[in-house]
């Protein structure tokens, strides 16, 4: 009698779990959920700023490096992303906060910006350390999910997830936005040898300066909800 008891009320709170536009509402104005979707949105500028579209041009142009290097270095960003979720949740795991590894990845990749920005002669194969830990830092979006599920009931999961990563890549127009706008307007209408546009590089300074200030809001987001709410399991 008393399990027949249980298992009403684990049924019952698995009907008010379902998915329903009033859940949906309830997932998209907690104020919890936002902030972690808009922090993390700031921090995705490394993967849809970068890695997509300027890596090439940048290293081609700023540091001079050939074709074939420009776009290895670009690809060791996704080849990072693939050894990066382990990584980083098992970091998460060791520390006991998924948050506190978000914001080390954030200021990790704010730092390894700015050593591309300030010292353009680092050796090639530096710069591919650099591109394969920037994209190990770009799966902190695995963390940010995780702190989603842990925030909703267990049958709204997946909605709450897509919800967050709806947001969170609704950023990378963002930059491209950004990024584009800047490097246009401050463009000399110089092309080089094969047709492409020829940029200085004081444009790829401010154009790409986007990306570790999106991260720095990005921390400031994440270190809000910490301090805000030191009781939720984050």
């Amino acid at each position: 009698m008393v399990n027949d008891k249980k298992i009403a009320r684990i049924e019952d709170k698995e009907a008010n779990s379902e998915v329903t536009f009033s859940n949906i509402f309830h997932i998209i104005t907690d104020r919890k959920i936002l902030i972690i979707s808009i922090a993390g949105g700031f921090m995705v500028g490394t993967l849809e700023g970068f890695a997509d579209v300027w890596v090439f041009p940048f290293f081609t142009q700023i540091y001079h490096f050939t074709p074939l290097q420009s776009s290895s270095a670009g690809s060791l960003i996704f080849f990072g992303m693939c050894v990066g979720g382990p990584i980083l949740a098992f970091l998460a795991d060791y520390y006991k906060s998924c948050i506190k590894v978000i914001i080390i990845s954030a200021i990790s990749t704010m730092l390894i910006f700015t050593a591309l920005f300030y010292y353009t002669s680092w050796s090639l194969y530096l710069v591919y350390m650099f591109m394969f830990t920037l994209g190990i830092l770009c799966c902190y979006q695995v963390l940010v999910f995780t702190i989603t599920t842990s925030l909703v009931d267990k049958s709204l999961t997946s909605v709450a997830i897509a919800l967050v990563n709806c947001i969170n890549m609704s950023f990378g127009y963002l930059f491209h936005l950004l990024i584009g706008n800047i490097m246009q307007s401050h463009w000399q209408g110089k092309f080089s040898d094969l047709g492409s546009r020829l940029y200085n590089f004081d444009s790829y300074l401010i154009a790409l300066s986007t990306i570790p200030l999106g991260c720095f809001i990005g921390v400031l987001g994440f270190i809000y909800l910490y301090l805000k709410y030191p009781k939720v399991k984050l």
